[in-house]
């Protein structure tokens, strides 16, 4: 037996809303930050971004010198220069 759709109920009308003034606070800007932590959020921003830079070039060099590692096979081999 199949089963029978529900009705939709009808939207609800979203309620209105008187309308408001902004408050004083919210209308002044606000004091500019000290100098000192302008230059430290800068300097922070900064240092992130050169981590994730090191830790690339880390990881690239590391990578480069394991690709030029010899095969596993080949360890046993005593090599004379």
């Amino acid at each position: 037996m199949p089963r029978q759709a529900r009705p939709r109920r009808p939207a609800k009308p979203p309620p209105a809303k008187a309308p408001t003034r902004p408050s004083a606070a919210a209308t002044t800007p606000a004091p500019p930050r000290p100098l000192i932590h302008r230059l430290a959020g800068f300097a922070a921003r900064w240092l992130f971004v050169a981590a994730i830079w090191v830790v690339l070039t880390v990881g690239g060099v590391l990578g480069w010198y394991a690709l030029q590692l010899p095969p596993i096979d080949k360890l046993e081999e005593s090599w004379r220069r």
